[in-house]
């Protein structure tokens, strides 16, 4: 009887041991293994979002280029041919001018013959002025062809146009004052003078002629 009743407690006993190991196993979570070479989700989305480099500079607005034209600066720009080439090509016109200026000097000079006839000075006067207005020669320029025409002469020729330039120099003169009118109108050259030629102030390129004869007559 007692090792039945020994038997028994020992199979109670194995009974309440198994019962208590299987509840403690369904009590543990349950893991499942990622499979191999997978990451996890939050390192995934991390890695998607750009990061920016601490060091990198705000990026700067596009300029817009300027044109410039081929060998110059911004600050400089180089002249295109077009703007060079009216210079050159306006030399040889400029050296003809010039040229056309000193033969119209030389004939007018030529023209100053002598004459007793005090209108013939008046008249004289009146043309010198008139070139005298329109002349692009400058006064330096005017005093040399003046003293090359001058010094071109022969003896004879010399004493004569200084003679009759003193003459015309006095009737210039006069043409500058209140009476020019009157003269030219007794001259019978009020047409084609050009008076008044000024306000009464001495014009500087008839001066530079006058002058540079008076000086080679010394």
């Amino acid at each position: 009887m007692k090792k039945q009743m020994l038997i028994l407690i020992l199979g109670v006993m194995l009974v309440l041991c198994s019962c208590g190991a299987q509840s403690v196993s369904s009590s543990q979570p349950q893991t499942t293994a990622a499979p191999a070479g997978s990451e996890p989700a939050s390192a995934v989305s991390q890695a998607a979002q750009p990061t920016a480099s601490p060091t990198a500079a705000p990026a700067q607005p596009a300029q817009e280029a300027v044109e410039m034209p081929a060998g110059g600066t911004e600050s400089t720009p180089a002249q295109s041919p077009e703007e060079t080439q009216p210079t050159e090509q306006e030399a040889p016109f400029q050296e003809q001018f010039k040229k056309d200026a000193v033969r119209e000097l030389e004939g007018l000079l030529d023209k100053m013959t002598p004459s007793e006839d005090e209108n013939e000075a008046v008249r004289q006067a009146a043309s010198l002025m008139n070139w005298g207005v329109g002349t692009t020669l400058g006064e330096d320029e005017i005093a040399s062809t003046t003293k090359d025409w001058l010094a071109a002469q022969g003896a004879d020729r010399q004493k004569q146009a200084q003679a009759q330039l003193k003459k015309v120099d006095a009737a210039y003169k006069k043409l500058l004052g209140s009476e020019g009118e009157d003269l030219l109108n007794r001259a019978g050259c009020r047409a084609m003078a050009a008076y008044p030629w000024s306000d009464g102030e001495p014009l500087e390129t008839v001066e530079a002629v006058l002058n540079s004869v008076q000086e080679g007559a010394r």
